[in-house]
Formats: C-alpha cells, sequence, structure tokens
C-alpha cells in the first residue's frame, strides 16, 4: 500500500511484475520515514518469498517465487547503505 495525501493509508494488494518499480519505492520510501524518526523502531515484512506470500495473486515480498531480489530488495539495501546502517 501507500500514503496518499499524505493522511491516508490506501492497501495494495496487487502488487505484481507491473508494479514492481512503484513498490521498489513505496517500500524505500517508509524505511526513510522510519529511519528518520526515533519512535520507529521495526519495519516488518511477513515473509521474504512471493512463492510463500499470505497473498492470492499478489508479489508484496522482497524476493520473488524463484528467490531472486526484487527491485524493493535493492531500493531497501541502497536506503539502509545511504543511512550508514
Amino acid at each position: 500500500g501507500e500514503m496518499v495525501g499524505g493522511d491516508r493509508w490506501v492497501p495494495c494488494a496487487d502488487w505484481g511484475d507491473a508494479q514492481a518499480s512503484r513498490q521498489a519505492s513505496v517500500y524505500s520510501a517508509l524505511m526513510a520515514v522510519c529511519l528518520d524518526e526515533p519512535n520507529c523502531t521495526a519495519y516488518v515484512m511477513w515473509g521474504f518469498t512471493d512463492r510463500h506470500t499470505w497473498l492470492t495473486n499478489s508479489r508484496p515480498l522482497l524476493y520473488d517465487e524463484n528467490y531472486n531480489k526484487k527491485p524493493a530488495w535493492w531500493a531497501l539495501r541502497d536506503m539502509l547503505r545511504d543511512y550508514g546502517v
């Protein structure tokens, strides 16, 4: 999902191949918010591979169904590196 208008969360249960770039942008932006906010103590994802996702017809996780790193994985890695984590 993502924030719309800065104050409304819109769930996105249909992350697919076509949204891989957008997914990477959203996930890294959320990580940046967490890294900038002292009260944020965790960045949680429920799983790591789309092979075993709990969502039907969606690809919400950092690894695809063949355990390959998706653009979101690289975006989070870059964000953490840029923050010196």
